[in-house]
């Protein structure tokens, strides 16, 4: 199968599901919309944990990049002082993951080995 149907096979799947999809994985733009997100994020955490290999890995890493990117554009410097100021057992957790996301963007990251 060349690239371009593999791509609109791909297209066509992600159009059937996305609908299930699109009410928890989007783009934050509203302080509500980020906590949403964060929220959704460390319940990623908690179910793949430090597995690689766990099929939710790849949506922890997306989430987690767009909370990030929210942070970026948001927090800027605030950053690192608005995760510090989230609860400990949260962050602890945060620190010993050795998989993706990057959590915020200038405060504790994790990157794939």
């Amino acid at each position: 199968m060349n690239t371009l149907m593999m791509i609109n096979s791909s297209l066509e799947q992600a159009v059937k599901v996305w609908p299930l999809v699109s009410d928890i994985v989007f783009v934050p733009h509203t302080e509500e919309e980020y906590e949403r997100t964060v929220a959704l994020l460390d319940e990623l955490i908690d179910e793949v944990g430090e597995n690689e290999e766990h099929p939710l890995a790849s949506l922890m890493e997306t989430v987690g990049t767009l909370v990030e990117t929210y942070e970026t554009e948001h927090f800027r410097v605030g950053g690192l002082t608005y995760w510090l100021a989230r609860p400990a057992t949260r962050r602890s957790r945060a620190v010993g993951m050795s998989v993706r996301p990057v959590l915020t963007a200038t405060s504790i990251s994790s990157r794939w080995a």
